[in-house]
């Protein structure tokens, strides 16, 4: 390439680098128009696409949810020892889409260094964070690191001259104005340059495809079933239309499938693979809370409950009982989304037999499929959740999660033994607590068995048979063996079930015989077959190796402290994460995912205001 050409090509690249900060209220743009001061290069127009319709295959996801008051009730009923009152019961609870931010998709909202935008974000991990708008040119003297380890999959192994040529196809005409806005792209030596510009095909930074939000949908319902004592359910939402505006889905249904296509045969004759979709039945509770990314645009929400509520209680027998005693009222509310492209993008990425993913990984290895695939969870200002179809198994199977040895990013990164990757984020507080003999166990017991018959879903609880008469056997055990109780308790949950062998068989291995779940369980997520109990598929034990398993649990705690070297300043609950689940002392953001999730499991079934330990035993004198 001639040397001007080279300078000029240098130039018309260079950007500096973009900070958005919320998307609210950016004003509405039509497509074939345009504005100076878009919001950000990777989220031109946010909340305004050229297209505004959902499309009529995007399948509805149910997660249930509650909402709970506390309500009136009388103190005494005409001397009897227990109350039986029926009242109405109506409130409004209000649910702000407004600040919803999806995970883990992309993030042009919040300042984060390119480390982070790889590893934990779909859009940059496929399309790198290098030759992109929103980035400086290559000046300094790290910029060749920056471009042999930030470039993403795409920008490394699909030859450039396919590249110039799907480039070429977003600058065309037909598709500028009418699929997708005239995007900035950069800012050249003439001034700003578009999609649509004289100097395009000297530009690097034109996308590989659509930047437009996708038109997606949050709406809710009362389900048939319902707590008990609770009947009548009447809600009434308004607005009625819960749009919402989903950023990076097109972009991503476009780079999940080229990377699907690296070096496959081509077929120019062969069947289209027909994209799997699931149900959405409200029969998941398990969701993961990922990085949070960017805005969902969606309106303020108020939704108008109105229901009957039978209470059963104790009446106050004090010599001066007070008029009315307050007891909590909870009815179960759906909460749907609609999330377009998601089932392309996990079929891409995930679920087809010739998914990147599946090419890489060990056959044997467990890899979900769509129908198991877990959501993940955001919330509104207020706290109210969420879920997202499939993009909790996205983030462990693509970007690293908690899944071991089965995920994108750590078959493909070579392993430096010489300087161990250091996790981007920590899991650790000051607020942690460093005696674990000391916790509170008050109502422990009772959340843990709602959590446990729940695991599964609302609609499984019925079916769960968690093995919860073994509950005073882990408390006692690890009280003695000096261990937090209920640090054991969430790690029996998270990888056990709590020993649901049915729930296990049903739900992940599909009640198929010849599933290994279906056939063993570590109840403590002790890998070692000697002392898996073994079951058949009705979830019934063939051999019982619960108490082995509890046993070995209890031992790792301090074997750890032996084997890792712990300073005094160290985050000792990441080395737990990091030898628990790969059996390195050195943290990563794959082991600090796992033990984060664990530590959400405790705050689940602890008491109100019991700080999670700093590590499963006392660490330090």
């Amino acid at each position: 390439m001639p040397k001007f050409i080279s300078l000029l090509l240098l130039l018309l690249t260079v950007t500096t680098p973009v900070l958005a900060e919320s998307p609210v209220g950016f004003p509405p743009v039509l497509c074939d128009d345009t504005v100076t001061g878009e919001f950000h290069p990777l989220r031109p127009y946010p909340g305004t696409p050229c297209n505004l319709t959902i499309p009529l295959d995007t399948p509805i996801f149910c997660g249930t949810g509650s909402f709970s008051r506390e309500v009136d009730v009388p103190a005494t009923c005409g001397g009897k020892q227990e109350c039986t009152f029926t009242r109405d019961v109506e409130y409004d609870v209000f649910v702000d889409l407004t600040q919803v931010r999806i995970p883990i998709l992309g993030n042009t909202q919040d300042d984060l260094d390119e480390a982070t935008q790889v590893n934990n974000y779909l859009n940059w991990y496929l399309n790198g964070t290098v030759q992109q708008s929103e980035q400086p040119g290559f000046f300094s003297p790290t910029d060749p690191d920056r471009l042999v380890n930030f470039a993403g999959p795409i920008k490394k192994l699909l030859p450039q001259s396919i590249q110039e040529k799907i480039r070429e196809d977003v600058t065309k005409p037909q598709y500028v104005g009418n699929d997708y806005h005239n995007y900035l792209i950069g800012q050249g030596a003439l001034g700003p340059e578009r999609l649509q510009s004289f100097w395009k095909t000297l530009l690097l930074n034109i996308p590989f495809s659509s930047y437009e939000d996708s038109v997606g949908k949050v709406s809710f319902s009362a389900p048939d079933s319902q707590p008990d004592g609770v009947g009548s359910v009447s809600l009434t939402v308004t607005p009625t239309k819960g749009d919402v505006f989903v950023p990076h889905l097109k972009s991503l249904d476009v780079l999940s499938s080229l990377v699907t296509n690296f070096y496959q045969p081509y077929s120019p004759t062969g069947p289209i693979p027909v994209v799997p979709t699931t149900s959405g039945l409200c029969t998941i509770t398990k969701a993961y809370t990922l990085p949070t990314g960017d805005s969902l645009l969606g309106p303020k929400m108020k939704l108008h409950l109105k229901y009957t509520q039978e209470f059963k209680y104790d009446a106050d027998t004090s010599p001066s009982p007070p008029p009315t005693l307050s007891r909590p009222s909870t009815v179960s509310i759906n909460t749907n989304s609609q999330t377009p492209l998601i089932d392309n993008i996990f079929w891409n990425l995930v679920g087809s037999p010739q998914s990147l993913i599946r090419r890489f990984a060990p056959q044997t290895s467990q890899i979900k499929d769509g129908n198991s695939a877990i959501p993940a969870a955001a919330t509104d200002p207020a706290g109210h959740e969420v879920l997202f179809a499939k993009i909790g198994s996205l983030f462990d199977h693509i970007l690293g999660g908690a899944l071991e040895n089965i995920n994108l990013q750590r078959l493909l990164r070579p392993k430096d033994i010489s300087r161990p990757a250091q996790p981007s984020t920590s899991i650790c507080s000051s607020q942690c607590n460093p005696d674990p003999a000391n916790v509170t166990m008050t109502n422990v017991k009772k959340k843990f068995s709602q959590l446990a018959t729940g695991w599964f879903g609302e609609e499984s609880r019925g079916q769960a048979n968690p093995r919860l008469d073994k509950f005073d056997l882990v408390v006692s055990r690890a009280q003695n063996a000096g261990l937090d109780p209920i640090f054991v308790l969430a790690e029996w949950l998270y990888e056990g079930s709590a020993s649901n062998y049915r729930g296990i068989c049903q739900n992940l291995g599909g009640g198929d015989p010849t599933s290994d779940y279906c056939r063993q369980v570590q109840d403590f997520g002790i890998n070692k077959s000697s002392i898996t109990t073994k079951i058949n598929k009705n979830g019934r034990v063939v051999e019982d190796h619960f108490d082995d398993q509890l046993a070995a649990f209890l031992n790792l705690p301090r074997f750890y402290l032996d084997q890792c070297t712990v300073s005094s300043s160290s985050c000792v609950m990441e080395t737990w994460g990091a030898m628990f689940r790969y059996g390195d002392c050195s943290p990563t953001d794959a082991s600090n995912g796992y033990i984060s999730r664990v530590l959400d499991t405790y705050r689940e079934i602890a008491p109100a205001g019991q700080p999670v330990p700093c590590y499963p035993i006392k660490s330090s004198p």
